[in-house]
């Protein structure tokens, strides 16, 4: 049973990671934690509970991965936020990458999503630091083709698909299809019960609408819906954005095609000339990307639009008197990118155009992507203004009920996309809103903690993936491992007037509210005074109100958990209710034989006779049904009802047992143990001047949170390092267990064998008194038909006798005389055979000494490093000669003078960032300019036979200058070499006329 239910685990996790569309990653993830039952109090046990049950091969680097990022020292071992509660509006890349973080912390966190699906086909460009972070949270494992090209990016609908598997094993409620619609601020009933912070959400009816929160994060793009964040506009010129998705066959051909990181006018002006003259095109700029889709994303202008008749020009009379009409376009850029004047089919034919343009005719059919509407996936929009918010956070408090509020994303800060700043900017604005939340929940002065994030706030339009720390392993959410200058703070005083205007201070008069600022800023000199606005976050929910919202919440899960096996997810309660489809549900999952009198057909797809259903509920739990059955509050109280009776039905679940294994992962993951809090590892990033302050808040909050709190992971005993460096070690399989020798077993007779068995009959043996008193085991008819069987073959082996030690060697000795005899043929005569090489081994035992031993190997001596200008140096590629390291530089792991360098084709030199490089047959690899390297192959190959040719010559025409100069290495220019052929040719004339000369002498003579 238990190998059925970790295969069913397995399956189930399997479709969880290959899942491609948010309903079937929810549906997988539904399934899961039906199967799993995790402790869902915490994220982290949430986390450890799922982990604990998927011990697979597979899904192991998963948990490395995730074990790792648990245990960063930011996070403080998840204390930092468990008394946060964050809602997290947006499941955009930045909105699920900060409900992550949010959990990491250790606060409990809730994701809205309004839409159903992720259908954002538009690809993003990836930065260093970015790329290296998803990475650590395993986007490998559930996207293998994760930045694989020459250009670092994905597309919106794989990253979210990420970020959302990642988000769900950590712990956090996300909850598709409900729209977050405004604030509720904290209200005081009759009996002075004061609510906390809500949301109004659409359905209205959600259970969520009564969940208490103290943190919200907007993450929903450019619509805002959060009060308290204005906005400033940057306007520029005229700018027209278009973006355009075709459908990627992976065929050769568009395997072979380049990409365009980002070319503009300015940079490549012969290509957008060329797009002109070829189809009356004229762009700023282009990018194309190529991952799930062809991507192409340009900046057009208006007049190219107007002649190609995309934008539609309407008729205005200039002069009524003359009847004159002028055919002009919209000066308002919103009225003129209206739907209604947009002509559709000459914006497809477009975008195609510079598709094939851009590609070179390489993709032989392009096919429009299409979009959530079932329509191509083609968008004009525009690019004159973008917005930017004001500010980052604010802080409200009313009625003593504390809210932190922050945005992240497009929210905070627009992006221009053909830049390619969207994510970037975006992760970096989630880890300093991850920063500002750790230091709210730790309890830090909340105008120390604002001039914080504003003050990174204003270094983010400047971040760049140059202006980032290049230790990109070692960034986290604190800012400081990020930027490379943040010193310029903004004082508490600076933000303290903005932020305290919104906070309610219970003044008689609002006249004296900026002398209360002004005192309360003067107050903020030491900012670990108790004279700044003080929040309780354990004090921020009604504990009426956290009842209710928690027996809503158990109630869904456990519909939800009813309708996984049957595909459906839980989205608007009553309209499931009114429809019969839970009643239905419920009693086909919990009383299959009584569904076919209620259901018609097999679910989802089935009828339902709801009254039927009523009647049938009433007779198997006997819970009567609702008066008002379209009154959610005694909907839920009949639905809870009906739970109640199942849950009493059901048989107590057997006490699970944690195994040593887990128990000793358990303690290596003890805030305590492994010394992150109080240890040197605090420092490791930074200099301990820089990051003291901090250091010194961290442990005094961990102190005084460590006092009333008595969970098992913030006090467990400390263990020996020794200890925990093999228990560590056992784990991750770095060291294996000693194996215990084997004991031998000597021959065991047949009277041996009558004692033990009259032994294991006696009851009063003491071993089986010991057996008996720990196990009991109960024995099933078919296991003692087994064991009975198993002892007669036993027995009939004990009567006929083990194998004796001289029969084991039998064959041995068998195959010794094949081989004796074979050695005695004639073909192998003069060889000598197995018997006479047993006499001399025989002759040689006592007398022969043993081998000398080798001496030790000559160990080279190690230069020291003033020495290591000593060692050889390498070679370059190109020459062959050696190359230092002032006169080398690399290129694609190979060393070349920077004089060898050189296009093969016109032998100009080369830049690092223009050039190709190709392997050719008989010249290995080489390297061309930009301009040949898009020549064919046979002028390549024939423009390199005659540059062999004319190198030949002339180190020919050198070795034979240098031997008339005496043997000496003289450099020469191309016309001295020829003048010295000259000279060479008519010295050698001379020479021969001489020769004959004498030779006429000596004959007269």
């Amino acid at each position: 049973m238990e190998n059925v239910k970790n295969e069913c685990l397995w399956t189930v996790m399997k479709m969880f990671i290959e899942a491609s569309s948010l309903k079937s990653t929810m549906m997988a993830y539904c399934q899961l934690v039906c199967l799993c039952d995790p402790d869902r109090s915490d994220p982290y046990k949430f986390y450890t509970s799922i982990r604990g049950k998927l011990n697979w091969w597979k899904v192991n680097p998963l948990w490395e991965l995730l074990d790792k990022r648990f245990a960063q020292v930011e996070y403080l071992n998840q204390q930092a936020g468990k008394n946060l509660k964050a809602l997290v509006v947006g499941a955009g890349p930045c909105g699920l990458r900060m409900a992550i973080e949010c959990a990491f912390l250790g606060a409990k966190v809730v994701l809205l999503e309004k839409r159903g699906k992720f259908s954002r086909n538009n690809l993003l460009h990836i930065w260093p630091h970015a790329k290296e972070d998803l990475k650590s949270l395993g986007a490998k494992i559930f996207y293998p083709k994760f930045c694989v090209g020459s250009i670092n990016h994905i597309s919106i609908c794989s990253l979210q698909l990420i970020l959302l598997k990642v988000a769900l094993l950590v712990g956090v409620e996300v909850f598709e299809n409900v729209t977050f619609n405004k604030l509720i601020e904290p209200e005081m009933n009759s009996d002075g019960d004061v609510s906390g912070w809500k949301a109004a959400l659409i359905p209205e009816n959600h259970f969520l609408s009564d969940y208490q929160f103290n943190v919200i994060i907007n993450a929903d793009g450019k619509r805002n819906n959060i009060p308290g964040f204005p906005h400033k506009e940057f306007r520029g010129k005229l700018a027209i954005g278009l973006t355009a998705n075709f459908v990627n066959h992976h065929t050769e051909m568009e395997n072979n095609v380049k990409e365009i990181s980002g070319i503009s006018y300015f940079y490549d002006s012969n290509f957008f000339r060329g797009l002109e003259e070829e189809t009356d095109i004229q762009l700023e700029n282009i990018v194309y990307y190529k991952g799930d889709t062809h991507y192409f994303v340009m900046t057009a202008k208006k007049q190219s639009l107007l002649e190609r008749r995309v934008i539609i020009q309407v008729d205005r009379l200039i002069c009524s008197n003359i009847m004159y009409v002028q055919r002009t376009d919209f000066e308002e850029v919103s009225k003129l990118l209206e739907a209604k004047n947009v002509c559709s089919e000459n914006l497809l034919a477009y975008v195609t155009d510079v598709a094939n343009f851009a590609t070179n005719n390489s993709i032989p059919n392009l096919e429009f992507a299409l979009n959530e509407n079932n329509l191509p996936d083609v968008a004009m929009f525009d690019f004159t203004s973008l917005f930017s918010a004001e500010n980052s956070s604010r802080f409200e408090q009313k009625h003593g009920r504390p809210l932190l509020l922050g945005l992240v994303g497009d929210s905070l800060h627009e992006p221009f996309w053909p830049t390619g700043t969207g994510i970037g900017r975006g992760f970096t604005s989630v880890f300093d809103a991850a920063w500002m939340v750790r230091g709210y929940g730790c309890g830090k002065p909340i105008l120390q903690i604002l001039a914080e994030r504003e003050s990174y706030y204003k270094l983010l339009t400047q971040v760049t993936p140059e202006t980032l720390s290049k230790n990109l392993k070692n960034c986290t959410i604190d800012p400081r491992t990020r930027y490379t200058c943040c010193d310029n703070y903004l004082l508490p005083n600076q933000v303290a007037y903005r932020q305290l205007l919104v906070l309610n201070l219970n003044l008689k008069f609002k006249k004296k509210l900026p002398c209360q600022v002004i005192q309360l800023v003067s107050s903020d000199v030491n900012l670990r005074t108790n004279e700044q606005p003080s929040y309780s976050l354990v004090q921020s929910v009604s504990l009426s109100g956290e009842v209710k919202f928690e027996q809503r919440r158990t109630l869904f899960n456990w519909l939800q958990d009813t309708l996984a096996p049957y595909r459906r997810r839980l989205h608007d309660l009553m309209a499931l209710f009114d429809s019969g489809v839970i009643l239905s549900m419920i009693i086909c999952r919990y009383r299959r034989q009584e569904a076919k009198s209620v259901v018609v057909g097999s679910p989802p797809k089935c009828t339902v006779n709801v009254e039927l259903c009523y009647e049938k509920v009433k007779s198997l739990w006997g819970v009567e049904a609702p008066d008002q059955k379209d009154h959610y509050d005694q909907v839920c109280e009949y639905l809870s009802e009906i739970k109640g009776k199942i849950d009493e039905e059901k048989p107590s679940s057997p006490t699970v047992v944690l195994v040593p294994a887990q128990a000793a992962f358990s303690e290596l993951k003890d805030p305590v143990v492994d010394g992150r809090v109080g240890g040197s590892e605090l420092k490791e990033r930074t200099d301990a001047g820089q990051r003291g302050e901090d250091v010194d808040f961290d442990r005094r909050w961990l102190a005084r949170t460590s006092d009333g709190d008595s969970s098992e992971r913030a006090s467990a005993r400390k263990l020996d390092p020794g200890l925990l460096q093999t228990v560590d070690g056992l784990l991750r399989g770095k060291e294996k267990a000693k194996v215990q020798p084997k004991s031998t077993v000597g021959k065991l007779n047949q009277s041996a064998i009558m004692e033990m068995e009259i032994q294991l009959k006696n009851p009063h043996t003491a071993r089986r008194r010991q057996y008996t008193d720990h196990q009991q085991p109960v024995l099933s008819s078919k296991e003692a038909k087994i064991i009975a069987e198993k002892t007669a073959v036993l027995k009939q082996r004990a009567q006929n006798g083990f194998q004796l030690t001289n029969d084991r060697f039998q064959l041995i000795d068998s195959c010794i005389e094949r081989l004796d005899k074979h050695l005695r043929m004639a073909d192998t005569s003069g060889a000598v055979c197995v018997a006479e090489l047993a006499k001399i081994h025989a002759v040689n035992i006592g007398t022969r000494k043993p081998p000398a031993p080798l001496p030790p190997p000559k160990q080279k001596p190690k230069l020291s490093a003033a020495c290591s200008y000593l060692q050889e140096p390498e070679l370059c590629f190109v020459c062959g000669k050696p190359a230092y390291m002032a006169e080398r530089v690399a290129v694609e792991g190979l060393l070349i003078h920077r004089d060898c360098f050189r296009c093969a084709y016109c032998q100009c030199s080369l830049r690092m960032n223009a050039y190709g490089a190709e392997r050719l047959e008989n010249y290995g690899k080489v390297f061309f300019c930009d301009r040949h390297l898009k020549c064919s192959l046979k002028s390549k190959v024939e423009e390199l036979d005659k540059n062999k040719l004319h190198a030949d010559s002339t180190s020919h025409t050198t070795e034979r200058v240098n031997f008339a100069l005496g043997g000496e290495n003289v450099a020469l220019s191309s016309s001295e070499e020829t003048l010295f052929e000259w000279k060479i040719s008519d010295a050698q004339r001379f020479n021969n006329s001489d020769d004959d000369d004498d030779n006429n002498d000596k004959s007269e003579q």
